[in-house]
């Protein structure tokens, strides 16, 4: 369902001015997510935009996800780890960690897959 579909979604759509980073096995962080979460770690993946208001307006655009301070529900969630669960940390200790103001992290929950990634393309494909 969700969880495997939605990060392959956002790797072919990823054309206008955001990247992918994903914990499936196409990514760099696949074996350390697999060696912290065994084979559980489906569920969250992130995205970068061109920028932090990209990224703020990309959360406020979507309409099914919804903006989250906590990850990891029936319902999925959208969040900005730069400026709320890593804000605590200086601007070096999150660029040393990977986490940059350009983040959005997505907890996938139990929608349908083809609603989640009409939401994400639209509020991709929005200008900003």
């Amino acid at each position: 369902g969700s969880i495997i579909a939605c990060p392959g979604c956002i790797h072919t759509h990823s054309g206008n001015g955001y990247t992918k980073r994903s914990c499936r096995n196409l990514s760099p962080c696949h074996e350390f997510a697999t060696r912290q979460f065994g084979t559980l770690h489906g569920a969250v993946f992130t995205i970068s935009l061109q920028s932090k208001e990209a990224a703020f307006s990309f959360i406020d655009r979507l309409k099914i996800i919804r903006r989250a301070t906590n990850l990891f529900d029936r319902k999925t969630l959208a969040i900005h780890p730069a400026s709320t669960i890593f804000v605590t940390f200086t601007d070096d200790e999150r660029r040393e960690m990977q986490v940059d103001d350009t983040m959005v992290r997505l907890s996938v929950g139990l929608e349908d897959p083809a609603d989640l990634f009409d939401d994400i393309r639209q509020a991709c494909e929005t200008d900003v």
